[in-house]
């Protein structure tokens, strides 16, 4: 069973390899041999848990989000076939009231949510969704148009969600382009994304909080409290004969969104052991949060190749 992991320590995410902490490889890997160390990696911290877990879902006046890249629902290098089983396990782990997921092909049957919008990219198979227990409105989509590099689509969609004690919540949910070495495409992905929220705020008359998921295919050395981390990034780049860059996200941090993990971020939430999934809001809106106790969390399961990345969010005077 996975475990759901609080970001509010860092001494479980010792930037040592020695003794009995675990994190970054140390030195440049192949590809087979970096997925057999983040399997390590994830099982490694599953053991070694002790009190750093988080494992209860706020009440029935909170609310839990998550986003989760489920690898076109197939379970991450094992054989084809079980992966729906795989993944609705993950999920029912989760007991999320919001998805947003990333390579899903049918999530209507995958997350057992009542209300489910799905925007299929990826050539037609496989795409974008929000699912939830409560009632979604003003959804939107938005294709960014295909690569270059591989002629795959991706996408931007999102919905205001209404919980019934809560209020209202403006959900994103979004999967940047992985192939574009130099990130042109990337960072022509991001300016889309902050033009678009803005045109829907404005369109929606929307002025509650919003809050941006997804898997962005992104780095930025702010995500790794240890710099020996963003050390090790740099070498197996330069390994792989690319140049590691850091404009996507740093357009939005520099337009105003917020990294909500901050100030200790996750240092790994996929294969390559490094960060690439975040949860961020605008800046300006931060204070549409100070009535609540935010919870941010990832799981640790290896049926994807991503870690699931939870919010649970509670009224402070429920407290």
């Amino acid at each position: 069973m996975g475990i759901l992991v609080n970001f509010a320590t860092r001494r479980m995410f010792s930037t040592s390899n020695k003794g009995s902490a675990f994190s970054y490889p140390p030195g440049p890997l192949s590809r087979d041999e970096l997925t057999l160390y983040y399997k390590k990696y994830v099982e490694f911290h599953k053991r070694n848990r002790g009190n750093l877990h988080v494992t209860d879902k706020p009440g029935g006046n909170g609310m839990r989000i998550v986003s989760y890249n489920v690898h076109c629902e197939d379970p991450y290098c094992e054989s084809r076939g079980e992966g729906r089983r795989e993944m609705w396990r993950v999920l029912q782990e989760l007991d999320a009231d919001v998805l947003c997921l990333q390579e899903v092909e049918n999530p209507e049957a995958l997350t057992g949510h009542p209300y489910v919008w799905h925007h299929r990219l990826f050539s037609g198979m496989f795409g974008n969704s929000i699912s939830s227990k409560h009632p979604m409105r003003d959804v939107t989509r938005h294709t960014y148009g295909s690569s270059r590099y591989s002629g795959e689509t991706r996408g931007l969609m999102g919905a205001t969600i209404k919980h019934p004690h809560l209020g209202e919540f403006r959900i994103y949910n979004t999967h940047l382009d992985v192939w574009d070495q130099s990130e042109t495409t990337r960072l022509s992905q991001v300016k889309q994304i902050d033009a678009l929220i803005k045109r829907d705020l404005e369109q929606y008359r929307f002025d509650g909080p919003v809050i941006l998921f997804g898997d962005f295919n992104a780095l930025h050395p702010s995500s790794y409290v240890d710099p020996l981390h963003w050390e090790w990034i740099l070498k197996q780049d330069e390994a792989r004969k690319v140049q590691t860059k850091t404009s996507a996200m740093s357009f939005l941090i520099n337009s105003g969104w917020a990294d909500l993990a901050q100030p200790s971020p996750p240092p790994v939430t996929t294969w390559s052991m490094r960060r690439i999934d975040y949860v961020l809001m605008r800046t300006e809106m931060a204070h549409l949060l100070e009535g609540y106790r935010i919870r941010l969390w990832h799981h640790l399961d290896t049926a994807s190749d991503h870690l699931p990345i939870g919010m649970d969010l509670t009224l402070r005077e429920q407290l």
